[in-house]
């Protein structure tokens, strides 16, 4: 019998930031400590997780730069800190950079496997729920609530599922 391993924790630190998110939303106890708990772990387990990687391409750079100052951005904003603003903006140039590297790399020249379009298919499931349940809730109008929920709660579980399987 095999022992389930994780393979990437940095993936249960991300879930438990999307879970401090939802609770932050929902105005919920306890949202402030699995933030800092969940941003903390992304800020150090992910460049630990980069460092193990014995081959390094653009688009693992771009990651790099996306997790830690989209973890920054994020937590600025969210703890109303000074000079969020800088971390907005590298924030925005590594999500183009990362794009850009994504696009690059798995569409321009790679292959893609069954499990990666499905594991592809929920994120897009999960981001779709979120901006759009984020949209109805902030203008007020119904099943804003449902599907922000449903959608943090699906990229909660493609975060853990996806923390399990292991990668080359």
């Amino acid at each position: 019998m095999s022992r389930l391993r994780i393979q990437q924790p940095w993936r249960i630190a991300a879930a438990i930031a999307l879970i401090g998110i939802l609770f932050k939303l929902l105005h919920l106890t306890y949202a402030p400590e699995l933030l800092i708990i969940g941003l903390a772990g992304i800020l150090i387990l992910y460049p630990i997780h980069f460092l193990k990687k014995r081959k390094k391409g653009f688009l693992d750079y771009a990651k790099l730069f996306f997790a830690i100052f989209g973890t920054l951005h994020y937590g600025f904003r969210i703890f109303h800190l000074d000079y969020g603003y800088v971390f907005t903006r590298l924030m925005q140039l590594s999500l183009l950079l990362l794009i850009i590297a994504y696009v690059s790399e798995k569409y321009v020249g790679g292959t893609s496997s069954k499990t990666e379009i499905w594991e592809t298919l929920l994120y897009v499931i999960a981001g779709v729920g979120i901006v759009i349940g984020a949209t109805l809730k902030i203008l007020h109008w119904p099943y804003g609530n449902f599907l922000l929920i449903g959608g943090l709660v699906a990229a909660a579980i493609s975060v853990v599922i996806g923390s399990f399987t292991p990668k080359e």
